[in-house]
Formats: C-alpha cells, structure tokens, sequence
C-alpha cells in the first residue's frame, strides 16, 4: 500500500465507524424519546374523573448478544482463515506487503509474519467487534427499555457490533492482494478502489438499517 491508500482508508474508516457511532446515539435518543409514557392531564377538583383501568406494568426489556450477533465478522475471519491456509504453501519466503501507485512491490517482509499478521488482524476485529456488542447489550439493559422499544434498540446491537467489518473486509482483501501478487503475479483490484467502494456501500447500508428501525418505531 502507498500513502495515499493508507489515507483513504483510515479517513473512509474513521467517516464511516464515528458517523456510525453519533447515528446510534442519536437512535438511542430517539427510541427512549418514543417510549415515554404520554402524561394525561390532571383533572379539576370539581370534576368527576370517570375510573380508568390501569393497564399491567410491562416488564422491562432483557437485550441479549452471542456469536450470531457477529455472524459477518466471524464470516470475514473464517474466510481469510481459509485462504491463508490453502494458499500459504505457496508463498515465497518473501513475499511483497508494499506496492507503489502503479502496483510494483516497493517492500518485502518474510512469510511467517505475513500470515500471522493477517490472522492477528481478523481476531483483533473480531475480538472489537464482540467488545461492542457487548457493551452496547450491557447498556440496553441498564436502561430499562419497554418492550416495544427494547425490540428496536435489539437491532441496534447487531449494526453496532458488525460496523468494523467496513475495515476488517479492507484488512481480508489486503491479505488476499498479498497472495495473489505474490503466487499469480497480479492485483485483483487496487486495494484504495477496493476500499472505496466499501466504504461507500457500508455507509449506504448502514443509513439503510437506521433508517428501517426508525420506520418501524414511528408505525
């Protein structure tokens, strides 16, 4: 990778994880706001206030998370598993990590540190993406959300949790570029059109699933 690579992807990354972030507080906001109970007005002291049934109190939400709440990240992490091991056997001792605009390789390094680097790689994402999920099921839960707007904030976990798989699909492709140049002497894609173009589609899609939960709450 050059410098200019390098740039698009932590300041793509950075656009997209950070407005991820502020997107989800604000959801946050807007479901707490959406579950208040509506207050009634207090009745004058002449008047006669017909008796009301109060309905049965609703129990709070209970968020939950696992494995399946990360299911694309452990799909990235499997995957870049699986080409490392088939395709390791064929990498030279020194493989190229570096390229120059034109695709030339400009650094090497040696074979066992390409692969343990990618595979450290996907279980650091993995390992973040867990974290958040995590925390973010933790703080559902202090709330104390109704129902019908627990359900809602459910889904949030499972966007907040899966938004470093923008990144970590960077970091598999980077890995896949390693090997492919190195074994069949040629690039798949430029890693920064590769890394554009996630970034854009992962945004969109994240809007999207905003967008959704919100619609959901105001039917």
């Amino acid at each position: 990778m050059n410098t200019s690579t390098v740039l698009i992807i932590l300041i793509g990354g950075a656009v997209v994880v950070f407005g991820g972030f502020f997107g989800i507080v604000a959801l946050f906001q807007f479901l707490l706001n959406k579950s208040q109970p509506k207050t009634t007005p207090v009745p004058e002291e002449n008047s006669q206030p017909k008796p009301v049934a109060q309905p049965l109190a609703e129990p709070p939400y209970r968020a939950f998370f696992g494995l399946k709440q990360i299911s694309p990240l452990l799909a990235i992490g499997g995957i870049c598993l699986v080409v490392v091991l088939v395709l390791s056997g064929q990498l030279s001792a020194e493989p190229a990590f570096r390229f120059t605009g034109s695709g030339e390789p400009s650094s090497q390094t040696s074979r066992i540190l390409v692969i343990v680097f990618s595979l450290l790689a996907q279980l650091l994402f993995i390992a973040v993406g867990w974290i958040i999920g995590a925390s973010i099921r933790n703080f559902i839960n202090r709330l104390d959300m109704p129902q019908t707007a627990g359900l809602q904030a459910q889904q949030v976990i499972m966007i907040a949790a899966n938004m470093i798989a923008l990144p970590q699909l960077i970091a598999a492709f980077i890995t896949l570029d390693i090997f492919t140049y190195d074994i069949f002497s040629f690039h798949l894609l430029p890693i920064w059109a590769f890394a554009v173009i996630t970034m854009v589609v992962g945004g969109i899609f994240i809007i999207y699933r905003f967008y959704n939960i919100m619609r959901q709450k105001n039917q």
